[in-house]
């Protein structure tokens, strides 16, 4: 018969000072890593897929012991279900970094783009002139925006105030 842990509560748990890990019972494999007086750690150890896994749970006292308790009731039930908690977390975090990484700034991308096709142009004032140009009119608008949030509307809010002003009227027929 497998050895269970005596049911620690909040203030027992407050007191574990000494390194290590400390079965705190109340959840099968919970338990208190301590890596200094200061430094502590909630950790679920468990078997997924007849893998050990030390699954953490938040440091103390940030997440309470109650709390850890609910959180390896969650994961064990999560894994009972045949779901590893962990490759959950990591495709959920995977998924974060590609929107992130999907979610350019206008200003970043227009650098970019000028940074690419700038060799390509004739004459290097070019480069400056699209630079000063998006600088001036674009990016107070457009500039904190995300590339794919800039709709019709927005364009429109950048050409609206300078389209007569900047334009060349023999060019468009007028």
């Amino acid at each position: 018969m497998p050895k269970v842990a005596k049911q620690l509560n909040a203030i027992d748990v407050k007191r574990l000072t000494q390194q290590g890990m400390h079965a705190l019972g109340g959840v099968a494999g919970l338990y208190l890593q301590v890596t200094s007086p200061n430094a502590r750690s909630w950790i679920l150890r468990t078997r997924v897929a007849d893998k050990r896994r030390d699954i953490g749970l938040g440091s103390f006292p940030e997440v309470a012991l109650a709390d850890a308790r609910v959180k390896a009731r969650e994961h064990k039930n999560t894994i009972r279900s045949g779901t590893d908690p962990v490759a959950v977390v990591k495709a959920a975090k995977s998924a974060n970094r590609a929107e992130l990484a999907r979610a350019v700034k206008f200003a970043d991308f227009a650098d970019g783009f000028i940074r690419s096709h700038a060799p390509s142009w004739k004459n290097s004032k070019h480069k400056d002139q699209w630079t000063n140009t998006l600088a001036t009119y674009a990016y107070p608008i457009l500039g904190s925006m995300v590339v794919t949030d800039v709709d019709t509307p927005a364009v429109l809010r950048v050409l609206q105030p300078i389209w007569y002003e900047k334009t060349d009227n023999k060019v468009i027929g007028f």
